[in-house]
């Protein structure tokens, strides 16, 4: 038994991306767009992640890669806007922090960067 069609049609809206130089499908066949299938399984990691146990940048980058296709390259520098990374001792751990979990309020919104870091920097 396969999937209903708007349940594909959804995934391949939000996941799909045309090969280069090519339509959308080619042969009946439909290309994957891997850094959006990569930022989908960095969530689906960070939602895993729980405070108790976070794991260290290279804990989290080897787990995310094994999630992927082989050779597919990830960097912690995708996770911004997923996630900050927390020093504590010697390890800088991985935590979720997703931009749109924000408050809309500036002066709100503030406040919980303020309170997650006492300092950003681009």
């Amino acid at each position: 038994a396969g999937f209903p069609q708007f349940v594909l049609d959804t995934f391949l809206a939000k996941y799909a991306a045309p090969p280069k130089g090519e339509a959308m499908q080619v042969d009946g066949k439909v290309c994957l767009d891997i850094e959006k299938m990569a930022l989908f399984r960095a969530d689906e990691l960070l939602s895993h992640n729980s405070s108790s146990q976070r794991l260290t940048v290279d804990e989290f980058v080897r787990a995310w890669a094994s999630m992927l296709p082989d050779g597919t390259k990830v960097c912690v520098e995708m996770l911004r806007g997923r996630a900050v990374l927390e020093t504590r001792g010697a390890n800088t751990l991985v935590k979720p922090f997703p931009l749109a979990a924000l408050s809309r309020d500036v002066k709100r919104r503030f406040k919980e960067l303020f309170d997650q870091q006492a300092s950003w920097r681009r």
